[in-house]
């Protein structure tokens, strides 16, 4: 069985036009700004259109969904201690999530790979 560490986060960019882009960045630092994607169900998301969140499943001997009104949000370097206080990340509720769609950097290959069976 193989295993993934999910606690070490990968620096990178997500920008698909810069030319270090890497598809399984985590987070990336510019400037004072700091860029953060983590899978949904990395934080405990069961629909999170719906803002609902796994809850105490333990105690209740079966699944149970919480409608949280945001996320708690902080950081702090080792070495220091953590932050007094979190900012929340809070949405909207969603139907439909917005997607941009975009040919990835593989797709002339795959493009060329495909003509050549025309």
């Amino acid at each position: 069985m193989e295993c993934q560490e999910t606690g070490l986060l990968r620096e990178g960019t997500s920008d698909p036009t810069a030319a270090d882009f890497d598809s399984l960045t985590d987070y990336h630092w510019q400037g004072d700004t700091l860029e953060i994607r983590l899978p949904w169900l990395l934080i405990g998301a069961t629909d999170p259109s719906q803002k609902k969140f796994l809850g105490d499943f333990i105690s209740a001997n079966e699944k149970v969904d919480e409608v949280i009104k945001g996320i708690g949000i902080g950081v702090y370097f080792e070495g220091q201690a953590p932050p007094k206080s979190l900012v929340t990340y809070e949405w909207q509720p969603w139907d439909i999530p917005q997607s941009t769609e975009r040919l990835k950097a593989s797709y002339p290959i795959i493009q060329q790979l495909f003509a050549e069976y025309e």
